[in-house]
């Protein structure tokens, strides 16, 4: 089936690695990040333009949510769905960034996980980005 208005993505993750930053940035509305830990229910946010949804002057926002992650059972989610609400292409972007300690840190590269970027949803369009932690 091809779609690609929807993108899976698997991230191992050493036991040490006690946390994930889940950085989203929009140019073209708001966008919703729900995260569920191994043991939690599911927590959603929304990250909104700073002006009034009615007359939208500036379409930009960007915000992030810290995910912990578990060394037992070793699963968690992380949900991020985009809706281009604008009248012109927008931009979409997510960053996976792993608070490694600083003996796992030998490579600063190891830190980010993943970037994804999108540089033309269409107008009325939107993506959801599925990520999957597992423990390896």
């Amino acid at each position: 089936m091809e779609c690609d208005d929807g993108l899976y993505h698997v991230i191992p993750y050493p036991e040490t690695v006690r946390t994930a930053t889940i950085a989203c940035f929009t140019t073209c509305g708001s966008f919703q990040v729900t995260t569920r830990g191994s043991n939690a229910a599911p927590n959603t946010t929304t990250f909104r333009p700073d002006t009034p949804i009615y007359r939208v002057l500036n379409a930009s926002v960007a915000g992030h949510v810290l995910l912990p992650l578990e060394n037992t059972d070793g699963r968690s989610i992380v949900a991020v769905s985009f809706t281009n609400t604008t009248e012109s292409p927008g931009t979409v972007e997510i960053i996976v960034i792993f608070d490694l300690t600083p003996t796992d840190s030998t490579n600063a590269n190891q830190q980010k996980r993943l970037c994804f970027k999108n540089d033309a949803l269409g107008v009325g369009k939107g993506i959801t980005v599925h990520i999957a932690f597992v423990l390896r």
